[in-house]
């Protein structure tokens, strides 16, 4: 288990390396009680509305 961990963190690192962003939405992150200091470095809090407009602008987009 530990292996694949790294190797999600890995494609993250990657991810980020290439440009790619990483937003989250600040209502969900409310939502669960979550607090911006844990989220991974790169890692960028945004409202709903921006969250809502760079799905409908990106080419490619991960949902979770």
């Amino acid at each position: 288990r530990r292996q694949r961990q790294m190797c999600i963190r890995d494609r993250l690192e990657a991810f980020l390396e290439s440009k790619g962003r990483l937003l989250i939405c600040a209502p969900c992150i409310n939502k669960r009680n979550i607090d911006p200091s844990e989220l991974v470095d790169g890692a960028v809090v945004v409202n709903a509305p921006t969250v809502i407009k760079e799905i409908g602008d990106a080419k490619q987009v991960i949902c979770y």
